[in-house]
Order: C-alpha cells, then sequence, then structure tokens
C-alpha cells in the first residue's frame, strides 16, 4: 500500500511539474511577445518623432505658401487637393492608434503623447488644404450681419457639443455691404467665435458685434467678437498672430489666429486684440465696405 501510495504521489509531482513548465513556458513566451511589442513600439514611437519634425517643418512652410498664394489660381489649388489626400488616412489610422494607446503600457504613456500631436498637426494641415480649396476666384458684395448669424448658429451648437451652456449674441446696426471673399469672411468670424466658446465653462458668454463708421474715409465697418472668459496673460498676448502660438493649454496648435490675420489683411482691413486674465477678450476687425447696404438692425 506503502509502495502504490509513493508511486501515485510521484505521478501527481510530475504531473505537477510538467503543468508548472508548460506555465512558465506560457509566461516566457508572453513575456517575449510584450517584449517584441514593446521594441515595436518604441520603434514607432521613434519614427513617429522623426516624422513630427519633418511635419512641422512642412507645415509652417504650406501654411505660408497656401494662405498667402492661393489667389495665384488653380495651381495652389491643385497642390493643396494632392496634399490632403495622404492626410486624412494617416490622421485616421493616427487617431485609431491613439485610442488604443492603454494596451500599450509604460511606454504607451512615455511615447504616445507624440500621438495626438501629430493629429492636431494634422487636423490644422487638413484645415489650411479645405481652406485654400474652398476659395472663391473673386470678391463680391457680402452681407456681413447675414453671415454672423450663419457663425453663431455654428458656434452654438460647438458648445452644446462640449456640454457648455454658452451664449452667443449676434447685435447689428444697418451696414453697408462688405466687398470681399465670402470664405474670408466666414472664416474668420468662425474661427474668432469658435476659439471664444472653447475657452469659456458654462454659463459664459459671446459677442458679435458690427457697426459703420461712417466718418472714415473710406468708410468702414466695425466688426468686434468679446468673450467675458478668463483672457489672455499678457506675454502671450504680443505674439497671438504668430503661427503655432497658442492661447490654450493644447501647445500642438496654433494656425487659426494667424490664419485669421492673413485673410484680414487679405480682406484690406486690420485686426488687433485686447485681453488680460480674469477680463476677458475682445478682437476689433475694420474692414473697408462697398456701396451697398441691406437695411437691418437686429439682435439675436
Amino acid at each position: 500500500a506503502s509502495l502504490l501510495a509513493g508511486v501515485g504521489l510521484a505521478l501527481s509531482d510530475a504531473r505537477a511539474k510538467r503543468r508548472m513548465q508548460a506555465a512558465t513556458g506560457d509566461l516566457e513566451e508572453r513575456n517575449r511577445h510584450l517584449a517584441e511589442a514593446n521594441e515595436r513600439l518604441a520603434l514607432l514611437a521613434h519614427n513617429l518623432q522623426i516624422a513630427l519634425g519633418e511635419l512641422e517643418r512642412h507645415q509652417r512652410r504650406t501654411a505660408a505658401v497656401l494662405t498667402e498664394e492661393a489667389a495665384m489660381g488653380r495651381a495652389v489649388a491643385n497642390l493643396a487637393h494632392t496634399f490632403q489626400r495622404p492626410l486624412v488616412p494617416l490622421y485616421n489610422f493616427l487617431d485609431k492608434l491613439e485610442s488604443e494607446r492603454a494596451e500599450f503600457g509604460v511606454l504607451g504613456e512615455r511615447y504616445g503623447k507624440l500621438i495626438p500631436e501629430m493629429v492636431h498637426r494634422i487636423d490644422d494641415l487638413i484645415r489650411i488644404c479645405r481652406f485654400v480649396l474652398a476659395m472663391p476666384g473673386k470678391e463680391v458684395p457680402q452681407d456681413l450681419s447675414e453671415i454672423a448669424r450663419e457663425v453663431a448658429a455654428l458656434a452654438r451648437r460647438d458648445a452644446e457639443r462640449l456640454g457648455r451652456n454658452v451664449r452667443v449674441e449676434v447685435v447689428s446696426e444697418p451696414l453697408p455691404r462688405i466687398r470681399a471673399s465670402r470664405t474670408d469672411l466666414f472664416f474668420t468670424l468662425h474661427e474668432l467665435t469658435t476659439n471664444a466658446v472653447r475657452a469659456l465653462a458654462s454659463g459664459g458668454h459671446v459677442w458679435i458685434r458690427m457697426s459703420a463708421e461712417p466718418a472714415e474715409a473710406p468708410a468702414h465697418a466695425r466688426l468686434e467678437v468679446s468673450d467675458d472668459g478668463p483672457g489672455i496673460d499678457p506675454d502671450r498676448l504680443g505674439r497671438i498672430f504668430e503661427p503655432y502660438h497658442t492661447t490654450s493649454r493644447d501647445e500642438s496648435r496654433g494656425l487659426g489666429l494667424y490664419l485669421v490675420e492673413r485673410a484680414v489683411a487679405r480682406m484690406g482691413g486690420e485686426i488687433r486684440v485686447s485681453s488680460a486674465p480674469g477680463t476677458g477678450t475682445l478682437f476689433v476687425i475694420r474692414l473697408p465696405v462697398g456701396a451697398e447696404s441691406p437695411p437691418r438692425t437686429e439682435t439675436s
């Protein structure tokens, strides 16, 4: 009986040892796969860092070329179209990679911050390309009040998507039409208004105000976009229209106001900004006007 018990114990030990060896083998295999995955991730992060530097250099050059030279003809539009095509799938790939970053563990935390930075830069490039492709070939008289209402409606929806109760109000007196590109006018108002909305907490307020300056020769329209938000630090205010300078916490952005200044310049106008921490921000734009004047006074 004792012999049988000993044999049984030996067999049990052997089976336990085989199970342990199998488990150890599985663990070693998993560790090997994890090490390979970490190596691939490290290589990907290295390549992303190199690509990010190249992307930033190309983006600076492209922003200047596409925004300043768009009026020269179809060649620039073709360039924008060609440049945009490979960016969209790359944006989608990086966006998906960002959503799966948690699966890469420590290396994902270490290198993953490069991914959203590249996503934002590519998003800016796509915006530039679409902006250029949408530009009309000539300037025609535009109703600034109508464009402001369209922008305000979009900004309100943007606030809703952000889960914020932000009031966007349009205040306009009778204005002459502005002879300018509708795209430039819309882009300028939209960029300033949505920037204001995104800087505000719930309960904030954005105003779009328009008035004529008839005493000026030639006549000008005055356009204001203001908010009661947190304001801008003085050290940032002087550089606000520089490319890649941003007033938000996301340092990877910062082309919007640069493009706004270029658009205002194309329309023959000027833009200035005033702000201080805790006092909100005010953008003032002066634009030359045409001869036509739609009789409209409104507050919305």
